[in-house]
């Protein structure tokens, strides 16, 4: 079983934060390689944390002043009627934000509740890699190790795969460099999260549901360790 679950490193003196890698294959050549946030780990105090979470609060505050802008301006009816318009005219944001391969055409929906739409790109994997190179560059050399051809490398990531054939970038599960867990969400319509691309319906439809006129907060809790690992063997909580 330690070939699987082998302990996350403690001694290495750095400010680290870890995130699952997740292999989805497309074609018999072609991967799709890319965070997945269904597990991640970092200590009290991360920086790296401080710039995540001030990424995903920007994020969230440019799409509440898009969505403000269009609530209370007569002149929006549908996308196009924005290519015409001036970025102070639309609140100072270039069009583009609001078309086709802006903030919005990431967007996928639960098909839950109508409306509640989630995003890779605002507050999902996608942002937390970015604002993960953007922190451990800011380090200068000391950050070196954690950026590898201009993306994130290797170290920043539970779950990588030993290559079993490099020329067609072939993965081996069985073959774990550190956890052999991999979790695929397919991006098709079998996904429980589908794409939804028509941004008019985004943009411009009223919202029948309720949403929060401000950010929520963000809450802490202390874990109890004791009660934590009720049930545990010694040799399980020590690992």
């Amino acid at each position: 079983i330690d070939d699987y679950f082998k302990p996350v490193e403690t001694k290495v003196v750095r400010d680290t934060f870890k995130i699952f890698k997740r292999y989805q294959k497309w074609t018999e050549n072609t991967w799709n390689i890319r965070g997945n946030n269904n597990f991640m780990l970092t200590h009290k105090g991360s920086k790296c944390i401080d710039f995540i979470l001030s990424g995903q609060k920007k994020q969230y505050l440019e799409l509440q002043r898009i969505r403000d802008n269009i609530s209370y301006n007569n002149l929006f009816y549908t996308t196009e009627d924005l290519k015409s318009l001036n970025n102070v005219a639309i609140g100072g944001i270039p069009a583009k934000k609001y078309l086709e391969h802006g903030l919005f055409s990431e967007y996928r929906q639960d098909g839950t509740i109508p409306y509640v739409v989630s995003t890779l790109n605002i507050s999902g994997p996608d942002m937390i890699m970015r604002q993960m190179k953007k922190y451990y560059k800011s380090l200068g050399r000391i950050g070196e190790v954690h950026i590898k051809d201009n993306k994130l490398s290797d170290v920043n990531f539970l779950g990588v795969y030993a290559s079993s054939n490099k020329d067609n970038k072939s993965f081996n599960w069985l073959n774990p460099v550190s956890v052999g867990i991999n979790d695929i969400t397919p991006d098709d319509e079998s996904s429980w999260a589908v794409r939804n691309n028509d941004i008019n319906k985004i943009l411009f439809e009223k919202i029948n549901c309720h949403v929060p006129e401000k950010l929520p907060t963000s809450l802490y809790y202390e874990i109890d360790s004791r009660s934590f690992f009720q049930g545990w063997d010694n040799k399980s909580i020590k690992h």
